[in-house]
Order: C-alpha cells, then structure tokens, then sequence
C-alpha cells in the first residue's frame, strides 16, 4: 500500500476507534518502507486491538476531511503512527514512564501535523482528537507515577504533562491558521481545563486560578459564545470556572457558572460531575442566602455538605465549629477552608438577625451579643469570645456590608440601622466582587 494511501483510512481509524480498519490497513502496508516494516513487527508482537484500546479510551465520533496529502503530511503522519505504536506496545508491558515518553512524542508529532493541516483547512474535526491526547497523557502520566512510587520514586510525571500543555498552548497563540477566531479559543479552552485537572492534582491552585482569569479575559474580550463549545466541554469549563470564582469571593459568579454546569451536565452519565458541581454550588447558594433542597444533596451522597450548609443558614455557631474542628481535612481538601471567614460572617449575621427580631431595640449591647455566639456551653465544642473580639467581629460585618449600622465604643453596643439593617446576602456579594475585581485588577 502506498503512503497516501494509508494515511487517510487510518486515521480515519484513530478518530473513530475502527479498530478492525486500522489492523485492515497495517497488515497492507509495504514492508519496503522501514517505518512500515517497525509498525508491522510491533503490530504482530501482541494483540493490537488491545494495546490500541489503552490508548485511544473512549469512542470518538468524528470523521476526517478529505485533504491533499503532500510529502511533509505523510513524513509526520508516519512519525505520529510509529510512535503511536510504540506507546501502545509499552502499555501493553506496563512500561507506563516509557509509554508516556512516547506518547508526549506522540501528541508532538500530531502537534506539527495540526500545523499543517491548518494552514487551509478548518481543524474543527481534530478537536475531539486533541481532547483525548490531553485525557490520555494525564492518564498515562497517574499510572506512571502510581508505579514509580511503588518502587519508592517521587518522580512527578504530571508536570512533564503540563511541560507539553504549555508548550502547545504557546504554539496555538502564535499559530496563524485557516480556521476562524473561535476554533483557536476552542482549542486554547481545551488546554486550559486540562491543565487545570492536572494543576488541582499537584495542588497548584495559583497556576489554575491564573489560567482561569487569562480564559475569562479570552472569552469576554472577544465575545465568544460558550454555547459553541461542545457540552462536555462547557460543564468542565464552567465547573473550574465557578469553583475558583466561589474560593475567590466572587460568589455572584460561582452561582452563575456552577448552575450552569448543572443545567448541561447529563443526570444519566455525569453523576460523578453532578456531585462535584452540587457541593460547591450548594456553599456558593448558601453564601448568597439561598439553599439547595436537602432532597437533591442525599440523592448524590452529599449529607455532610447538607449539615454544614444547615448550620450556616441556622446560624448555629457552635455545630459550624465542631464541622470544621473535627472535619478539617475533608473541608481542606476540597478547598473550602479558604472560605471559612465568610462562613462565619454569615453565622454571624443570621444570629444577629435573630437577636434582632427578639431584641426589639436596633442599639444591642456586646454584652448580649457574646452570650448570643456563646450559646449552649454544654454543647461538645462552643466557641468563646472577648468583648474586644466582638466589637472587631461588628466592625468587619459593617465593612464588608453584612449589616448597616455603627459602632459605640463607649457605650459598648452596636447600634444597627432603622432601614434595612441587613441587606439582601445576593446585594453583600455584589459589592463584595466589584471591591474583589478592583483590588485585583481583573475579573471573572
């Protein structure tokens, strides 16, 4: 078989997962050929069809256009096929640092042949190939380092990943393509939430949050539709979207773009997703003075969320202490600790909501405030406060615009406002986000 005439059926194959039409097209080739005669003895080592299912994963519903297949074309295709086989072979051996090697030369290769091929035609269709190298490296990339510290190495093979995001995110910028604006920023997108997969993995949460203000500004810059994104697509980008938006104070938004993953996301095939957006959205709704319905947190195990939102929206100072003292580790993991001053604004506002409407009177003496947060002392873990801590406590709340009202030193009582002594938490966030956005110079 002629190399033209190989190109085209096989990759075809790729993007299809035709595993049957890619071993048809390998058994034909010319053994004449040296590259063809090394992907014919790799083929005939092992079973094909398996290695190239640890490779490819999921099926891939998209066709190849047809195209003039020039001499640079079949020189990187046939570099892109070896070194596909050769990854292929060392999965099937469980070499997984070997396999990534060659797979980052791989996705190389393919990276040189994307640039060609864009120079005159749409690579709308090599969209869903780039996400499954992406999916594939990271994957690889875990096995990898999952085997090496099994044999005591701390080897971190998730940053060579992002070595390779990086470097084909820059060629992407520079790339003058035959393709319209927004093909470019689909692919930038899809680079930057898998970055962001493997960041939150390594905990680099400054990179993720960068990279999610430089997509925020792509988007709003040019006014691109995020509905043109594929629905996968969009559910992952707005989930990391909304996730730093929340762990940022920008709740308005985090509500925004987490509702709006939930709305895209499949209830059939991404309850694992769904789960992930519902805990954050929750927190996000409840620091807005809104709740998700208790029924939709159990259907996707979520009941210890469930508790911490209730004892926020309850103002119960003393369970929100035993939550976070005794379940730290869970609430630091998903990143929630760096919410917990705003937790407590809010538990603090909603007592004094309640000390309010049983008071009568809008001046409340630090006094009666101190026993409102020191309630129940029997309970297991109560909190305990000096006068002096509470007068700080009712000044930030009055800054940050939680309540209205001032302060008397002297008198040693707060003296809150006759009109809308605690505004509406969606109205706090709002001024909270602009003050974010001005203080940062930037904006999701």
């Amino acid at each position: 078989m002629a190399s033209k005439d190989f190109m085209i059926p096989f990759m075809r194959g790729f993007v299809n997962e035709d595993y049957v039409e890619i071993d048809r097209n390998l058994s034909l080739l010319d053994d004449s050929c040296p590259i063809n005669k090394r992907i014919r003895e790799i083929r005939n080592e092992n079973n094909w069809e398996n290695k190239i299912s640890m490779v490819i994963g999921e099926r891939i519903n998209s066709l190849i256009n047809t195209y003039e297949c020039t001499d640079d074309i079949q020189s990187l295709f046939f570099d892109f096929t070896q070194t596909f086989v050769e990854t292929a072979q060392f999965l099937s051996q469980e070499k997984y640092a070997l396999a990534l090697d060659k797979y980052v030369d791989c996705f190389k290769d393919f990276a040189r042949l994307y640039k060609i091929l864009s120079r005159n035609y749409r690579s709308d269709w090599l969209f869903q190939i780039f996400d499954r190298f992406y999916s594939n490296l990271r994957k690889i990339a875990i096995k990898a380092d999952d085997q090496e510290r099994k044999r005591g190495n701390n080897k971190e093979h998730l940053e060579v990943i992002l070595d390779a995001l990086s470097s084909n995110r820059q060629e992407m910028n520079r790339l003058k393509t035959g393709d319209t604006l927004d093909h470019k920023i689909k692919l930038l997108i899809l680079i930057e939430v898998h970055a962001d997969a493997i960041n939150y993995r390594l905990s680099n949460f400054k990179t993720v949050k960068d990279g999610i203000y430089n997509v925020a500004t792509l988007i709003q810059s040019n006014n691109f539709d995020l509905f043109s994104l594929t629905k996968s697509l969009h559910v992952r980008l707005c989930y990391n979207w909304g996730k730093i938006a929340l762990l940022t104070g920008r709740i308005p938004v985090a509500v925004q773009r987490l509702e709006e993953a939930l709305l895209l996301a499949s209830k059939k095939h991404d309850a694992g997703n769904i789960r992930l957006m519902l805990r954050y959205l929750a927190i996000a709704k409840v620091l807005n003075g809104q709740k998700i319905k208790k029924k939709l947190m159990d259907t996707y195990n979520l009941s210890k969320y469930y508790q911490l939102i209730e004892k926020i929206a309850n103002g119960d100072l003393q369970g929100y202490y035993w939550e976070t003292h005794f379940r730290y580790l869970k609430w630091m993991k998903a990143g929630l600790t760096l919410l917990f001053d705003s937790f407590r604004f809010v538990i603090y506002r909603n007592i004094l909501k309640k000390l309010h409407s049983v008071y009568k009177f809008p001046e409340i003496p630090f006094s009666i405030i101190k026993k409102s947060f020191e309630l129940n002392k029997k309970a297991p873990w109560h909190p305990e406060y000096s006068e002096d801590e509470i007068q700080a406590i009712l000044s930030n709340m009055i800054v940050h615009g939680y309540i209205k009202g001032s302060i008397s030193i002297n008198d040693q009582l707060v003296s809150l406002s006759r009109v809308n002594p605690f505004p509406k938490l969606v109205n706090v966030n709002n001024e909270i986000q602009k003050n974010v956005d001005k203080s940062l110079g930037q904006t999701l």
